[in-house]
């Protein structure tokens, strides 16, 4: 990824059906934590999966930034999170960024953090 790349929500086009894109995400699954200096690095072993352009993708990984790589409409976020789907047949990989913001609740229940991911 490049450090610093600006992403702007200006220069979007609605593509409906082209880009479609169906998250089954549940709670389910093996996770473990690999603290990787300012990234936080989490493989995943389960069935959350994403569908994209009738293709279906497995949750492989997950990663947190800090900082985060990206920006978005010049916005600096306090973190992002990177979701990444392999392919289920050729492997392709599929990246899925939530860009955070440090809040001041504590919540400690993943049944949260998929649910806000699947909206």
């Amino acid at each position: 990824m490049t450090i610093g790349l600006d992403l702007s929500s200006t220069n979007t086009e609605k593509c409906n059906l082209l880009c479609k894109l169906d998250l089954e995400y549940n709670t389910n699954g093996n996770y473990k934590v690999i603290n990787a200096g300012n990234d936080v690095i989490i493989p995943y072993e389960g069935n959350n999966h994403v569908t994209f352009r009738d293709s279906i993708y497995n949750l492989y990984q997950m990663a947190i930034f800090y900082p985060p790589y990206h920006r978005l409409d010049n916005i600096k976020y306090d973190a992002e999170l990177v979701l990444i789907h392999k392919h289920r047949v050729n492997k392709d990989l599929l990246m899925i960024s939530v860009f955070l913001e440090v809040d001041d609740e504590t919540n400690t229940s993943t049944d949260n953090f998929f649910g806000q991911v699947s909206k």
